[in-house]
């Protein structure tokens, strides 16, 4: 038996559950998607993790470096050398006159059009440990992130104040991290992930939630498993956050985004859900997979099982719906298919032999975005 998601413990977890194969049956070939560009800058190009979108530019990285590529035809437009490790940084757009990419080392903020510095800061002292969130946007237009130490910070990319929003508990004696981020207007909700003891994998994990306006810290639910498990994303819907966990207790849960309280968890074979594993959230739909060769399509708000269907054997690694188009990164391979989960696109103009996605992408302005393990970026229409 192949790794991966169990089908008998789905469908005594969902409301509903759909015959394995009945997608596999209804699918319908459609035509050949082929990248708008395929662009490269100086050095490895692909080490940030994922990229960040303008209506004009591509924001990408290498080790120590973003730069700039246009949005519609991939020229390169510039290139900006960073003080500290890209793969353990993450990009975040204000407007199209201003982003950032930060890490617990520091930031840079600049114009995305042209690379000039705003503002700059580097740590004393580099850990070069990676903070495993993504930036987050408030409506006043700062980005909050999330350091080594548990805090909340928030910058003013165009002044380049930093604001220490609040430290999450934690233990000392003990591994604590916070493993995720989100927000919902101005409320920020984060897990922090504690061993067992020193040494031993995370295995409780406590959800906060932080209203950045008032400064007021609630624990909203403790989830505590006797196997290991570590939150790898996050995201917030209108009613729910929507997450996955991973190590031993893998599963993809929903809780109630105001009182913490969990409304369905559906399980997942180890190894199915990585750390750099995604999912699309579109409406009430959501679009998820593990490395069992299957895609599911759940509903967000119930965790009922609406359609599956065949992926390639791998690790999925990115999913991001854009327009019409799903986008399914499998280690070594990209498929698309419709949001029905039916029909399916061949994927054309990639290099082959290569482990073509490495990591998440970045959907904006109708064109989605991700690195190839051979050094390329790739645009995609959405439609």
């Amino acid at each position: 038996m192949r790794r991966g998601l169990v089908p008998v413990v789905l469908c005594g977890v969902l409301l509903s559950c759909a015959a394995p194969n009945a997608s596999e049956r209804d699918s319908v070939a459609v035509d050949a998607v082929r990248p708008r560009w395929t662009a490269s800058v100086s050095g490895p190009s692909t080490a940030l993790r994922m990229a960040a979108l303008t209506p004009a530019v591509a924001i990408v990285g290498g080790s120590t470096f973003v730069a700039g590529l246009d949005l519609r035809t991939g020229r390169h437009l510039w290139t900006l050398p960073v003080p500290f490790l890209i793969p353990y940084a993450g990009v975040a757009v204000v407007n199209d006159q201003l982003a950032a990419v930060v890490s617990g080392d520091g930031f840079v903020s600049f114009n995305p059009t042209t690379g000039a510095v705003v503002a700059q800061w580097q740590s004393p002292r580099l850990s070069n440990f990676p903070s495993q969130t993504t930036p987050q946007i408030l409506s006043n237009g700062r980005i909050v992130f999330a350091s080594h130490a548990r805090q909340l910070i928030a910058l003013d990319a165009a002044t380049g104040r930093l604001d220490t929003l609040v430290t999450l508990p934690g233990d000392s004696a003990r591994s604590s991290s916070v493993s995720a981020l989100t927000a919902f207007g101005d409320t920020l909700y984060a897990p922090v992930a504690t061993d067992s003891r020193r040494g031993a994998a995370f295995r409780t994990t406590v959800l906060y939630r932080f209203a950045v306006a008032s400064r007021q810290l609630d624990s909203l639910v403790r989830e505590t498993s006797d196997s290991s498990s570590l939150t790898r994303w996050m995201r917030s819907t209108l009613g729910l956050l929507v997450s996955a966990t991973d190590y031993g207790d893998p599963s993809w849960l929903g809780f109630d985004r105001k009182t913490g309280e969990r409304r369905w968890k559906v399980p997942a074979r180890a190894g199915s859900l990585g750390p750099s594993s995604q999912a699309a959230v579109v409406g009430d739909t959501m679009f998820a997979g593990g490395n069992d060769g299957r895609g599911y399509v759940f509903l967000t708000s119930s965790g009922n099982l609406i359609r599956t269907f065949a992926i390639p054997d791998g690790l999925v690694a990115g999913v991001a719906a854009c327009g019409t188009r799903v986008f399914v990164n499998v280690i070594g391979e990209l498929i698309v298919v419709g949001r029905d989960g039916r029909s399916r696109a061949k994927v054309e103009g990639l290099v082959d032999g290569v482990d073509v996605l490495t990591g998440g992408f970045a959907v904006a302005h109708g064109t989605a975005v991700i690195g190839g393990g051979d050094g390329k970026w790739y645009a995609f229409d959405c439609t």
